[in-house]
């Protein structure tokens, strides 16, 4: 019997999301004390300067205001 390891799971999920486009980031890449922060603390679980970019690109015709709603 194989044992299922949380390495294996996360890496099946990493696959199946960039399969179905999205962009994979390693998490210290982006972590507050890294080169390119993109975020203020590890609590932070959006990376909201990457979700505005993606709502604004896929809402373009949407009013400013729903957007900001929509994000918040």
């Amino acid at each position: 019997m194989n044992k299922i390891s949380e390495n294996t799971i996360e890496q099946f999920a990493i696959e199946l999301l960039e399969k179905s486009g999205y962009q994979y980031v390693y998490g210290p890449d982006v972590a507050p004390d890294s080169v390119t922060p993109e975020r203020q603390s590890f609590e932070d679980v959006l990376l909201i300067e990457r979700l505005t970019a993606f709502v604004v690109r896929i809402n373009s015709n949407v009013p400013a205001d729903a957007r900001e709603d929509a994000i918040k």
